[in-house]
């Protein structure tokens, strides 16, 4: 591109974004508003580099991005959307980010590290055409595209734009996740944003009446009224209720499950509702509030979605992640059953793959785990660095630290990066380097077990027995609050093999792979259980967990229930 002080004609293919309903979030909540725009520019910045894009310019929450091909253009737009929509589903207790996507073909005046002429002016023109979520783009982008591209792409129509001299004919991309459209019904309501006819306003208004009149039959128009306003009313409760749980502290999270509660005794039949205020106790659970209750109280309003509406795929997917818990004895058939139906139902979802890999890495499938995982990147690139902790059951232990240094990784809570990228760098003799780390990342929760085990780990292969035996007391402090303890109860295992206290280390190995950790590859390649090799018990426990994860491999390694 052309540097400071000059002004060079080029053509360029032109995007222009905007988020969705963010001038009245910021006059409900300014501050989740910046919140909000942040993260949304975080999730989109990455992704314009892949397709060749340049960011010209940002103008409150809008993208300006240039691009040398128009495939390139549609591709970045495509896969924008579908980050997007991603978060939205795996976030289901935050407010949604949306966006419109307008793309335009033209020449362009780019002077001063910024781009002028109607190239920039038309695409601005026809973002606010695209509904939420959507990609709009004109006819110039269509003829260099339209038999280059998956998606669909739909005419919505032509017409004149504001300061345009000529009429422009706009086309939507028609998303992988998105249901079958009506073109006919597309095009009317094309005219409608536009406001071009009262001709086109009074075939709408007909059109819905109809629909309208089909849907409810015999029932009177003052029922109609009232059922409308009670579930508008509902709505507006679980819009307030993800407001609250979106700040995800206690406080607000309980705000957020008082609104929830509210909305659902006047509309008891919104999955949305029940599903949304599962989140919300999931969340108590599984961040702030653990072993409290609050995980039976989601799994109930799990169950109330999903008879409402069985395919729903947010329901489907928190049933899933609460299967594979203590309240559920860490049900991983039943977690798998879930996920595997919500990848048939909508195989364009990465969270589902993500899950699945997070699941099948636990019950020893390590190279299914990673397969899914490899799914789930693909779909959503910003999830790399999420295949370490399976690359570390298998050894491989450089791979494994190369991951931990993924952007996605860096992103965890502490007890990740700390106690399985401190295992690898253990792993690797880096002892000075692992404990050097661990001691700065305890200074804000020094009881965390995750790390604290690895540090009794490290005493322990260090001779320092009795220091070992300290960090083991520190860490069983922390079971009540950390749901995925096996892990620490595995690196308890470990500690006391190293010790060579035999009887000790069986019986917590034996503890973690009874209670969501039956990783049996980890078992048998895992240096520091060298002296438990020629123990008659740990060689018995071996050939029964072996025989299990035969089991586990022959139904699951494949697309099996």
């Amino acid at each position: 591109m052309s540097s400071e002080g000059t002004e060079q004609r080029k053509l360029l293919a032109i995007m222009f974004t905007d988020m969705v309903g963010y001038s009245a979030l910021a006059q409900k909540n300014e501050a989740l508003a910046l919140r909000l725009l942040d993260e949304h520019r975080q999730l989109l910045r990455p992704i314009f580099p892949r397709h060749n894009g340049q960011e010209i310019k940002t103008i409150g929450d809008a993208f300006l991005v240039a691009f040398t091909s128009a495939l390139d253009a549609v591709r970045c737009a495509v896969e924008m959307q579908k980050v997007l929509t991603e978060y939205n589903f795996s976030s289901p207790e935050t407010i949604k980010i949306q966006i419109r996507i307008g793309l335009h073909v033209g020449d362009v005046v780019h002077r001063d590290n910024d781009v002028f002429g109607d190239g920039v002016n038309i695409a601005a023109r026809i973002e606010p055409l695209a509904g939420p979520g959507g990609i709009c783009l004109t006819q110039q982008v269509f003829d260099h595209v339209h038999n280059k591209v998956e998606e669909p792409l739909i005419k919505l129509g032509a017409g004149e734009l504001k300061n345009i001299s000529i009429p422009v004919s706009v086309y939507r991309v028609v998303l992988p996740w998105e249901a079958n459209p009506l073109p006919l019904f597309e095009q009317i309501m094309f005219l409608l944003r536009k406001k071009r006819t009262r001709f086109v306003l009074a075939l709408v208004m007909l059109v819905m009446v109809g629909a309208v009149l089909w849907q409810l039959g015999h029932h009177s128009a003052s029922h109609a009224k009232s059922e409308s306003m009670r579930r508008r009313e509902a709505q507006d409760l679980v819009d307030l209720g993800n407001l609250f749980a979106a700040k995800g502290d206690i406080t607000n999270l309980n705000e957020a499950i008082k609104n929830l509660t509210n909305a659902i005794n006047i509309d008891p039949e919104s999955a949305e509702a029940h599903v949304t205020l599962a989140s919300a106790y999931n969340a108590l659970e599984t961040m702030l509030e653990p072993n409290r209750g609050w995980d039976a109280k989601a799994f109930e309003e799990v169950r109330k979605a999903l008879r409402l509406n069985p395919e729903l795929p947010a329901a489907l997917q928190l049933r899933a992640e609460i299967y594979f818990t203590p309240l559920n004895s860490w049900d991983y058939k039943s977690a798998i059953k879930d996920l595997r139906q919500l990848i048939r139902l909508n195989p364009n979802l990465a969270r589902p793959h993500q899950t699945l890999s997070f699941v099948l890495l636990h019950i020893g499938l390590l190279e299914e785990s990673l397969s899914e995982m490899d799914i789930a990147v693909r779909m959503n690139p910003s999830l790399s660095g999420l295949k370490a902790q399976t690359l570390l059951y298998q050894g491989k232990y450089e791979e494994a630290l190369r991951e931990f240094d993924m952007p996605f990784s860096k992103l965890w809570a502490a007890k990740f990066r700390g106690g399985f990228g401190g295992m690898c760098l253990y792993y690797l003799g880096r002892t000075s380097d692992v404990s050097e780390m661990l001691d700065s990342l305890l200074k804000a929760e020094p009881n965390e077990p995750l790390m604290t085990s690895l540090q009794a780990i490290i005493l322990a292969a260090g001779g320092k027995a009795n220091e070992a035996k300290e960090k083991i007391s520190i860490a069983r402090k922390g079971e009540r609050d950390f749901i995925h303890f096996h892990h620490a109860t595995y690196q308890i295992g470990a500690a006391h093999a190293l010790m060579r206290e035999n009887k000790l280390a069986l019986e917590f190995l034996r503890k973690a792979a009874d209670n969501g950790f039956p990783c049996y590859p980890y078992f048998t390649n895992d240096p520091n259980l060298k002296n438990l090799k020629e123990d008659t018990g740990f060689k018995r426990f071996l050939e029964e967990q072996e025989q299990n994860w035969k089991k586990r491999k022959a139904e699951y390694a494949t697309n099996g229930p």
